[in-house]
């Protein structure tokens, strides 16, 4: 006997894909698997509200929720998979080397509540500019890289769009896309170059400073170097020794002044000129009967030395060889200037004058006689 052939109904339907399956009415409400995309569905009877009949249709399956992977399962070899709560308190091992994962939670995303725009108030009325309208990353070649050159410590550039991107150091040299329009950017540094520059100009001075220099007693300068040895310099005017010494100063402080030594001898005198030849006799003449009474001529004074007395007490012996030329008082430094004056007799008499101490002021040192 031949096997009875199945008389039943076979219908048609078209899965979403668009693939066609045929099935007959027993496996109406069942879930129906495709073969060409795989998706799920199930067939139902619609009626139609028009001809009233009823036909076959594909409806699709409602997706179940996926269950919750708060947890990550990470093994040491790198292999890892996420994991519910229940999976992750149980004894879960690598499928590839065996070994125990560890149990990750990762770090819940932070809410992104936007930029926040603040406006500072400004005097201007003229209003902003809206920003350019966003360009589709479509329209944009990969090639097109646009190059921006930021001078040190810029942390921030403004692309095309209007969109403001923060530059960090690892940023420098690299190809990133703006947020906004998806262009392709290159930040580079500017190289700093003299011509970028400020030029600062310095007003000049129209009395220029003169510099500073060692001079003797008498004016005339010396050689400083030549005074700091141990013979010390000799002045080529006045021919006095000026040696330079260091002084402890009653607040502590070590200065650097001349010491003027001694003065060379005078000039040997020069001989005395030889006896005159004597002179032919004079003829006498009778004396008058009435003479006049002549005065006696003044005795000029004697200006060989003379003793002079300091501000501070000390009593200095000054002579002629002493005029134009300045004396220093050993007990206090004072410096005095002698001078030659006529009084009112007409005789010439030594003038003394005091000019001050020669530490006096700023304390200075040998560099200033550089």
């Amino acid at each position: 006997m031949g096997q009875k052939q199945d008389a039943r109904t076979l219908y048609t339907i078209n899965c979403p894909c668009g693939a066609a399956v045929s099935l007959d009415a027993r496996g109406f409400g069942k879930p129906i698997v495709c073969r060409k995309c795989g998706g799920s569905f199930t067939v139902g009877w619609t009626k139609s509200p028009y001809s009233g009949k009823s036909s076959a249709v594909a409806v699709p399956l409602a997706k179940k929720q996926a269950a919750a992977t708060p947890f990550i399962l990470v093994c040491a070899c790198g292999y890892r998979r996420p994991a519910g709560t229940a999976e992750a308190t149980g004894h879960n091992r690598c499928p590839g080397c065996g070994k125990v994962m560890i149990v990750e939670k990762p770090a819940t995303p932070k809410r992104d509540n936007g930029t926040k725009r603040v406006s500072l108030p400004t005097t201007s009325r003229t209003p902003t500019p809206a920003p350019l309208p966003a360009v589709p990353a479509s329209s944009v070649a990969g090639s097109d890289v646009r190059v921006i050159r930021i001078d040190a410590g810029t942390q921030t550039v403004e692309c095309v769009c209007g969109e403001k991107i923060l530059v960090l150091n690892q940023s420098i040299g690299q190809v990133m896309s703006c947020p906004g329009c998806s262009r392709k950017l290159k930040v580079d540094r500017r190289e700093s170059s003299s011509s970028t520059w400020p030029r600062v100009s310095l007003p000049g001075s129209k009395t220029p400073t003169p510099t500073p220099g060692l001079f003797c007693r008498c004016g005339q300068g010396v050689d400083i170097a030549q005074a700091m040895t141990s013979k010390g310099a000799v002045c080529s005017a006045c021919g006095e020794t000026i040696t330079m010494e260091k002084v402890r100063t009653s607040n502590k402080n070590t200065i650097v002044r001349p010491r003027f030594g001694p003065k060379p001898p005078p000039p040997a005198a020069p001989p005395p000129p030889k006896a005159a030849a004597p002179l032919p006799e004079a003829i006498e003449l009778p004396t008058a009967e009435f003479t006049e009474p002549m005065s006696a001529p003044y005795a000029p004074r004697d200006l060989s030395n003379q003793a002079v007395f300091c501000p501070c007490g000390e009593a200095l012996m000054v002579g002629p060889d002493d005029v134009g030329k300045n004396i220093q008082c050993p007990t206090c430094l004072i410096l005095i200037a002698v001078d030659r004056i006529r009084d009112m007799s007409g005789n010439s008499v030594l003038r003394v004058r005091s000019i001050g101490k020669m530490d006096e002021g700023d304390t200075w040192s040998l560099s200033d006689f550089k």
